[in-house]
């Protein structure tokens, strides 16, 4: 058998978009009555594909609440951008945890999460190597931060003061 119409889609629902991942049975001759049925990843996250691996361009339930790791592969390729804007505004997001497989954080990508009080870069294989402008503006609430101190890094909270915590941790430093 063989099957030439569009990709297979599923409506997103409340917390997830959904990512055609293949088919349930693998596609070999028949003989009879046979049925193959489209499946799906699932992710918390708006993406878009390139050549290197997928891009977080957004969150699908922005008044999420809670802890939110952003998932190291999607259909067997690397997550590895935060796109300029992805999550500015998810205000309910407590805790947010990035994989190693983030080479790159685009402009104001976590701004105004006004209740995130840690981030976490887990980034021990050192390819976060661009973090744009202004990825922490408006973040009053946070308080731990761990984030790799090498490659490119941006202005983290903008030119405005930096109001809502006192001290911010990164790789066993605390910076005020």
């Amino acid at each position: 058998p063989t099957y030439d119409g569009a990709t297979p889609t599923r409506p997103d629902d409340t917390f997830f978009t959904y990512y055609f991942a293949g088919w349930d049975k693998e596609i070999s001759p028949v003989s009879g009555n046979i049925t193959y049925t489209a499946t799906y990843q699932a992710s918390q996250f708006y993406m878009t594909i390139g050549e290197e691996g997928w891009t977080v361009t957004g969150m699908v339930e922005p008044t999420y609440n809670g802890e939110l790791e952003v998932e190291e592969t999607l259909l067997g390729k690397p997550v590895i951008a935060i796109a300029d804007n992805a999550l500015n505004g998810a205000n309910n997001v407590m805790t947010l945890t990035l994989p190693d497989s983030i080479k790159s954080i685009g402009d104001n990508a976590f701004a105004n999460m006004s209740l995130m009080v840690s981030f976490t870069a887990n980034n021990n294989e050192g390819n976060l190597i661009n973090i744009g402008w202004n990825i922490f503006l408006g973040c009053s609430s946070l308080v731990n931060l761990a984030i790799p101190l090498y490659g490119h890094i941006g202005t983290l909270f903008g030119s405005t003061e930096f109001t809502g915590a006192s001290a911010v941790t990164s790789g066993g430093e605390t910076y005020y």
